[in-house]
Formats: C-alpha cells, sequence, structure tokens
C-alpha cells in the first residue's frame, strides 16, 4: 500500500529510498515502518491513503482456434 505524507511546518524529513528531503506539498511514498514511525511521532501527515488495484491476471495463452 502507498500513501501520501508532507512534512509537519517547520520539519525537514528525509526520504531514504531517494536520499533527498520529502517536499513541503507531500510525495507518495510506500507505506513502510519507517513511515509509520514518522506519523506516530508527529514529524509528518498523512495526506491520503492509497489503494492500489489488484492487476488482472492475463489470459491464458490459448492457440487460436482455425476454421
Amino acid at each position: 500500500m502507498k500513501i501520501k505524507v508532507k512534512p509537519k511546518e517547520g520539519l525537514k524529513i528525509v526520504m531514504p529510498d531517494l536520499n533527498r528531503e520529502l517536499p513541503v506539498e507531500g510525495a507518495v511514498v510506500e507505506a513502510s515502518t519507517y513511515w509509520h514511525r514518522r506519523l506516530a511521532e508527529g514529524d509528518v501527515v498523512l495526506v491520503e491513503e492509497i489503494k492500489e488495484e489488484k492487476q488482472q491476471p492475463l489470459e491464458s495463452a490459448k492457440p487460436a482456434k482455425s476454421k
């Protein structure tokens, strides 16, 4: 699952996977232990949860029927 978070005003939060600061307007990140700790400590604010749609399975590779 992914979430959109933004930093609490006045804080600079590092995005560990990209090694850069979380933008003031927020960013979509993978919901991980790191971001759950930031939320619990009040360093970031949850903007929204993004539910990923399950991918449709590809139809089995069946040979086309010939006439």
